[in-house]
């Protein structure tokens, strides 16, 4: 993963799929390195629910192009991974 120029907001679009488990905490750890030294606005899409628990301060679920859930803070903090697992139910 690099960056060459200023930006503000970073993409990462699947970043950990077809990856190893420990070639994906590799990524994971050096997007949130990056996007924490240049204080950045990241979205990552993700069909891997751990990392919605672990990554990130918001969770967006989309269905069909709306949003049918939006949570932070609190909320996410406590959140589990069978609750999110129970979304899909």
């Amino acid at each position: 993963m690099a960056t060459f120029d200023t930006l503000d907001l970073l993409l990462l679009d699947e970043p950990t799929a077809a990856l190893d488990p420990r070639s994906a905490d590799l990524v994971l750890n050096l997007a949130n390195r990056i996007i924490k030294e240049k204080n950045l606005t990241a979205i990552m899409v993700t069909h891997e629910l751990q990392h919605c628990i672990k990554v990130g301060d918001r969770i967006i679920q989309l269905d069909q192009g709306e949003v049918i859930r939006d949570i932070g803070g609190q909320q996410k903090s406590s959140l589990k991974l069978e609750d999110v697992f129970a979304w899909f139910a």
